[in-house]
Formats: C-alpha cells, sequence, structure tokens
C-alpha cells in the first residue's frame, strides 16, 4: 500500500509533468507537399504515433510518417 508520502510524490510528479512540444509543425508539412486539411489530418497521425512511442521517435524518423 502506499504511504502519504508516496502519494503526495506522485501528484507531484504529475503536477509538474509537461507534454512535450511535437518535433513537426505544419511548415514541414507544407515543406512535404501537404495542402488544406491534409496538413492537419497528418499532423494527427504523427502525434499519435509519437504518443505512441512514448515520445521516443525524433523529428527525422516523424517526418518519414509524415505523408504515408
Amino acid at each position: 500500500m502506499l504511504s502519504g508520502r508516496d502519494v503526495r510524490d506522485i501528484m507531484a510528479a504529475c503536477r509538474s509533468w509537461r507534454r512535450p512540444d511535437l518535433p513537426i509543425t505544419g511548415d514541414d508539412a507544407l515543406a512535404a507537399g501537404l495542402a488544406g486539411r491534409a496538413i492537419g489530418h497528418a499532423l494527427s497521425r504523427v502525434a499519435a504515433i509519437w504518443v505512441e512511442s512514448d515520445f521516443e521517435l525524433d523529428r527525422s524518423a516523424l517526418l518519414k510518417h509524415l505523408v504515408e
């Protein structure tokens, strides 16, 4: 069972966590030849891949997933 201190430490870690910024942007999508709604769809898809990787994939790996 968790102690009160354990719970406080976990809560502090949760409060201090900040979502990292996606390493690619709409400018990257434009440079890849995407336009209009395709940019948003591609960025959403790549963001999901990035989250699934536990934010491990770097910019170059994500760019490979941009146009699929």
